[in-house]
């Protein structure tokens, strides 16, 4: 980091180089990753009304993967990989009027990707995508428990693609626009009641536009007691390669898919003790999802996979529980459990339990540190409950309903500050070597450990 002024100038860049591990449950070969990334960023803020930003993050990928064998039902050991560019840009602009009680923000965005998918040595398909988003907001102070925001933006995005026909012509080029007008109303309250109200219409070039919103409410009982809920509304629209995407023998898109429609409620507790060193937190939620976008269909008379929405409503509904406790000065420590009742209609209208959603989450952290805080260290074990995945067998088989294990996680992270610019780390990772599958027949690491060195050449 460099400073001069009202002037900050940072870089920084990053490699990572990796031989991974196999996913398929057959063969030998690895599936390999490797990342090139740089960042740079200006930024100018004195003591007047006016500021302003820019940054610019390129960053260089490959990765190796194992596709899925229709002839076995899993995933096959075979030379596949993907190669992936990203150029990410952002000018931002910021202006204080009104002796500080409305802000500005103006703000352009531009990002371009590129992904080329490779076979056995042989480029196969290929996708690009560039995204131009500009934003005008201004947050408004109305009184010192009042506040206004309003945003207007427009987003422009370009889809191409290209690869070898087999089944349909996957040669095209795309676009959509979206139109979005953007409002949230604050009220805060050291005591009593505390709400938002927030909208956003969204309009888009491919879809019918859309209305949602969401209403906030919270109600402090006492100093350490605090009530809350919330209602909202939401929509995701299905991403390019869901609607046009090729792979080669795996995956054709769907053009007619429908944005996702949801719909979410929870309430929740708060509570601390033993004079804030402790903290509780306790929600029940629900949400109910139409139009639900399941991404692994079988097209009838192929062998490739496409996109479909789901004919009926699929809900999700739990209770969440956390907890946070500050032991002293160096030690802290912290838990989270999540219960999950997650279901959907099948064809007949039966309620079944949703694919790939366990039961019961958790984790456990704990975090350390010297007097001096130049040593710290964090112990995390993350629990992840059994859950259910679907296996297609070859033809003529019928699709079968298996259970997957459940499993710990457990990781370890250790930062030493040799001096104020060189810091020295270690990671292990699945320390317990667990062996597990979230999704029938894909693996995952097993016991890994990273060492390196942070610098920091600032002036």
């Amino acid at each position: 980091m460099l400073s001069h002024g009202a002037w900050t100038v940072d870089a920084s860049a990053e490699r990572l180089d990796t031989d991974g591990e196999n996913i398929s449950r057959v063969g030998t070969g690895r599936d390999g990753a490797e990342l090139t990334s740089g960042h740079i960023g200006l930024r100018y803020a004195d003591n007047s009304a006016l500021g302003f930003q820019a940054s610019l993050r390129g960053t260089d990928s490959a990765s190796a993967f194992d596709p899925a064998d229709f002839t076995t039902g899993l995933p096959g050991d075979a030379d596949r990989i993907t190669e992936s560019g990203n150029i990410i840009a952002q000018l931002v602009g910021t202006l204080e009027t009104h002796d500080g009680n409305v802000n500005w923000q103006a703000r352009t965005a531009f990002f371009d990707s590129e992904h080329r998918n490779f076979a056995d040595g042989a480029e196969n398909s290929s996708t690009s995508s560039s995204r131009y988003t500009a934003t005008l907001q201004s947050d408004i102070t109305l009184a010192d428990d009042r506040a206004l925001t309003l945003a207007l933006e427009r987003e422009e995005t370009d889809f191409s693609q290209r690869g070898i026909a087999t089944f349909g012509d996957p040669n095209q080029d795309q676009s959509l626009t979206m139109q979005s007008a953007m409002a949230e109303y604050r009220h805060t309250a050291n005591s009593g009641l505390s709400w938002m109200l927030s909208g956003r219409y969204d309009n888009y070039s491919d879809f019918g536009n859309a209305l949602t919103g969401r209403l906030s409410l919270a109600y402090a009982l006492t100093d350490s007691t605090r009530l809350r809920g919330n209602i909202g509304t939401g929509q995701k629209t299905p991403t390019f390669i869901e609607r046009f995407g090729f792979f080669a023998d795996q995956f054709v898109g769907n053009p007619d898919l429908d944005p996702e429609q949801s719909v979410s409620f929870d309430i929740g507790i708060d509570q601390t003790l033993a004079d804030g060193a402790l903290r509780l937190e306790a929600t029940l939620y629900l949400q109910e999802l139409e139009d639900e976008i399941n991404g692994f269909v079988f097209l009838p008379g192929t062998s490739l996979a496409t996109a479909q929405n789901l004919d009926n409503s699929s809900e999700r509904k739990g209770i969440e529980l956390a907890a946070d406790w500050r032991i002293s000065q160096q030690i802290s420590a912290a838990a989270s459990y999540t219960y999950t009742d997650a279901t959907e209609e099948d064809s007949n209208g039966l309620s079944v339990v949703e694919l790939r959603r366990p039961e019961h989450v958790g984790s456990l952290s704990l975090n350390m540190a010297s007097r001096n805080d130049r040593l710290r260290a964090t112990l995390v074990a993350d629990y992840g409950g059994t859950r259910f995945d679907r296996f297609f067998p070859p033809f003529p088989l019928p699709a079968e309903t298996l259970k997957l294990d459940n499993y710990w996680l457990v990781e370890l992270t250790a930062h030493y500050q040799v001096t104020p610019s060189v810091t020295l780390y270690a990671r292990g990772t699945n320390l317990l070597d667990a062996d597990y599958e979230n999704v029938v027949g894909y693996g995952t690491w097993g016991r890994a450990g990273f060492v390196g060195i942070k610098t920091d050449f600032g002036w």
